[in-house]
């Protein structure tokens, strides 16, 4: 966790760096890439959702006091996804995650090539989302009250994928050369 700053507060009462824009011009994410990404996250999110309805259910107020512990959970877990982005980034640069409304974003200005920004994106979503949207199939076979939670949590957590996904795809769709990097909440792009 070398040169993580935690900003847990709104972009814009924080003073991020921000890089020289010159010859870069701003990604922009293809709708392609928004359904596909879409479908494939909606596939777990749905078979959760199926699984969350029929399992048994505890008590009301057991049932409140299990969300709240899972939504304390998935906290964590968030926060973890976006150490997991940082840890993308070169060790010598300064990483910000900073919460944006009820979620967190990982910001550095420094420039990657695509494959390697590919990796930034992906990697919380290979060690996180991934074994949570596998494991989440083989709930449903457990009767347990317990399910409903797990399988609400994983619904929060594979949706939580998307904005990742689909800008991977979307920087899938640029030649290996490609530069990119994030100023001021956006990303910019300079074709080689």
């Amino acid at each position: 966790m070398k040169n993580i700053v935690f900003a847990l507060e709104s972009k814009t009462y924080i003073s991020l760096p921000e890089t020289d824009i010159t010859d870069f011009s701003v990604l922009e994410y293809s709708n392609k890439s928004k359904i596909i990404a879409a479908i494939i996250v909606l596939v777990p999110c749905l078979f959760n959702f199926l699984t969350m309805m029929k399992a048994p259910k505890y008590p009301m107020v057991q049932m409140i006091l299990m969300d709240l512990i899972g939504l304390a959970l998935l906290f964590l877990i968030f926060l973890l996804h976006e150490i997991l982005h940082c840890q993308g980034y070169s060790t010598e640069e300064t990483k910000y995650i900073v919460r944006s409304g009820f979620l967190m974003n990982t910001y550095c200005t420094e420039k990657l090539k695509r494959d390697k920004m590919i990796w930034v994106g992906l990697l919380p979503n290979i060690c996180i989302t991934l074994p949570v949207a596998i494991i989440s199939f083989f709930l449903r076979g457990i009767n347990n009250p317990i399910v409903s939670v797990l399988s609400f949590l994983a619904i929060l957590i594979v949706a939580g994928a998307y904005t990742d996904l689909y800008m991977v795809l979307t920087l899938c769709e640029h030649s290996k050369e490609t530069i990119f990097f994030v100023n001021n909440g956006k990303m910019y792009k300079k074709e080689q």
